[in-house]
């Protein structure tokens, strides 16, 4: 068994947003609850930071043929 140390706990930092992280789902029996995204073999949620900057940058994307 380790004791942590002052730089381990330093290093250890809080979970960062995901977009969608509070999505709650209704039950058949009535309630709703939190969904759980279960499967990330194909794609994970994106960081809100992360689509918080792409769609900031969206307006300005433009894409040219190379025909054009």
């Amino acid at each position: 068994m380790s004791v942590p140390t002052a730089a381990l706990e330093s290093s250890i930092c809080a979970p960062l947003p995901v977009l969608g992280q509070n999505v709650t789902v209704p039950l058949v029996t009535g309630g709703e609850v939190t969904y759980a995204a279960l499967d990330y073999a194909a794609s994970a949620p994106a960081l809100q930071r992360v689509w918080d900057d792409v769609a900031a940058y969206a307006p300005y994307y433009g894409s040219v043929h190379r025909g054009a």
